[in-house]
């Protein structure tokens, strides 16, 4: 993005998800920082899934029961998602986020006939691809749509991210929309 002006790509998203650019800036900063080409798969979600691959999906949860996501870069990266995808791809994609939005596979899933369609074309438009499953998701959640117009950062962060932390990333995201000041 400019520093006064959304790029021709923000200002599609806008008008396909019908919210301002500063928020989707402030988002994607949160998610991302901005960056189109990354993802997290997460052990616990895939396990949750598969049960039976326990012992060959590395998995170490940050402090059970009450958080059990892995903070080890190792569990999450990009090979992991590789490994995890050898064993299970569908259930690896659904337990994984994508893109400068960090949206979950389920919206990954229409771009390809298949798993592995849907990540080929994922690493060859993550932009496009990252844009389009973020505006899946805003579809499919009209409460956080309204949330985030209405700058209730705390109720945003409860329905993309759940109730763990949606006081810390609440405050992520407001902090990054007041950042973004500079759009207009």
């Amino acid at each position: 993005m400019s520093r006064n002006r959304p790029s021709p790509r923000v200002r599609r998203l806008q008008e396909i998800t019908g919210l301002a650019a500063r928020i989707l800036h402030a988002i994607q900063t949160v998610e991302s920082r901005g960056r189109d080409d990354v993802l997290r798969f997460e052990p616990h979600l895939f396990l949750r899934k598969r049960p039976d691959l326990k012992g060959q999906v590395p998995y170490t949860p940050k402090n059970p029961p009450k958080q059990t996501w892995s903070v080890v870069k190792a569990e999450t990266d990009r090979l992991a998602f590789n490994r995890a995808f050898k064993l299970a791809p569908e259930e690896a994609v659904l337990s994984t986020s994508f893109g400068s939005y960090q949206v979950m596979g389920w919206a990954l899933l229409p771009e390809g006939a298949n798993p592995a369609a849907a990540v080929a074309k994922f690493w060859a438009w993550p932009d496009a691809v990252s844009d389009r499953m973020f505006a899946r998701w805003i579809e499919r959640n009209p409460a956080a749509k309204n949330a985030a117009r209405a700058k209730n950062w705390v109720e945003f962060a409860r329905r993309y991210n759940g109730e763990g932390q949606k006081e810390h990333y609440g405050g992520m995201i407001a902090q990054a929309y007041r950042a973004a000041r500079f759009l207009r």
